[in-house]
């Protein structure tokens, strides 16, 4: 593309960060290494690569990029800050937020409304409940962006009663709106209350998703509800809802919590291995142990030692084969079996089979 002269032509060139840098199937560092050779990047390039940026592993980097951006003598727009805002949110960063706030408001865009929203919502994010309320009651029609960013602020804050105001209030409500409120009541320990509030949102008719059923398992977890628990698992597949590695863990939790280990294992044996990580491991692994099944508890650790290692060689010949293929264009037949030599404990199993679960 930068050979052929294509690069010249903002359009295309926009077209394929854009799909390179934010699309579920690109690749931001690729994207990257594209954008730092087009001669004169202009804005909208620059906003691309930073919202790529701005959702990737490393929000920081956005932050770099709008440095160097200023540096080169571009200007920031209304779609810049936005996502310079959610970086400065996901670092929980107050400080640079409120460096950023400064610098919108020196560009006289404060008043635009992706920009508002995009405040409230760091400031609510960082824990600054108070300045996101003053640029939230600043917002002349507020959107319901704005609305759950506040609402998620005061619940994140334990401030129930604010939250539920701001809720009772709002013109009109999506998921985010309930399933915000419902995670502020279990994160703040009334759990009946958080269970009753989903009852509420069903008869309004409104579809749950997965980040709403992770906190009322909770709740029947920390309660003991087991029929509660299973007809909410019951909403989960009736509703075709994704089961993510969260949701799977948040099931496997309730059940062990509510005394069906059974239930658990069927759960855990049902996921494929993309769908586990460590935390489910160990979800499964403590409920065995809770349950003073030690002999299955023991076994499970190690078979999840050999299902890690096993990953890490797998993704050792993957991240092999792909810098050989572009070294040489050739691809390597190499296959890879766990070995018992290579099975190391991950952690030292002294004691009683009980010391692992403590480190």
């Amino acid at each position: 593309m930068i050979t052929s002269g294509l690069s010249k032509d903002d359009s295309f060139t926009s077209k394929i960060l854009f799909f390179s840098a934010i699309s579920d199937f690109g690749d931001i560092n690729y994207s990257s290494k594209l954008f730092f050779r087009l001669p004169s990047p202009s804005i909208l390039c620059w906003n691309i690569i930073i919202r790529g940026y701005s959702k990737s592993k490393n929000p920081n980097r956005a932050i770099t990029l709008y440095a160097q951006m200023l540096h080169s003598g571009v200007s920031p727009d209304h779609l810049t800050f936005p996502f310079l805002v959610k970086s400065s949110a996901r670092l929980s960063s107050h400080r640079l937020g409120a460096s950023l706030h400064c610098h919108i408001s020196r560009s006289g865009i404060e008043s635009d409304k992706f920009v508002q929203n995009s405040l409230v919502h760091m400031y609510s994010a960082c824990g600054d409940v108070v300045s996101a309320r003053k640029l939230f009651d600043e917002i002349l029609l507020p959107s319901v962006v704005s609305w759950n960013s506040i609402v998620d602020g005061y619940a994140k804050c334990g401030d129930m009663v604010s939250a539920r105001e701001m809720f009772d209030s709002m013109p009109e409500r999506d998921v985010v709106s309930w399933s915000a409120l419902i995670d502020g009541y279990v994160k703040d320990g009334d759990h009946r209350e958080a269970l009753a509030l989903f009852e509420r949102m069903q008869i309004e008719g409104l579809k749950a998703n997965d980040v709403t059923m992770v906190s009322v398992l909770c709740a029947c977890a920390h309660l003991g509800a087991i029929e509660q628990g299973r007809r909410m698992h019951q909403y989960v597949a009736d509703n075709g809802l994704q089961l993510t590695l969260t949701l799977i863990t948040s099931l496997i939790d309730m059940y062990s919590k509510c005394g069906s280990i059974e239930e658990a294992a069927r759960v855990f044996r049902g996921a494929s291995l993309d769908q586990t990580d460590v935390l489910t491991w160990n979800a499964m692994i403590t409920g065995f142990a809770a349950h003073g099944l030690w002999r299955d508890s023991l076994d499970l650790f190690h078979e999840m030692q050999s299902h890690v290692q096993f990953h890490r060689l797998r993704l050792a010949r993957r991240s092999f084969q792909t810098k050989e293929k572009k070294e040489t264009g050739l691809s390597s037949d190499i296959k890879v079996f766990p070995s018992r030599f290579l099975l190391r404990p991950l952690v030292p199993l002294e004691g009683s089979p009980s010391s692992f679960f403590s480190l």
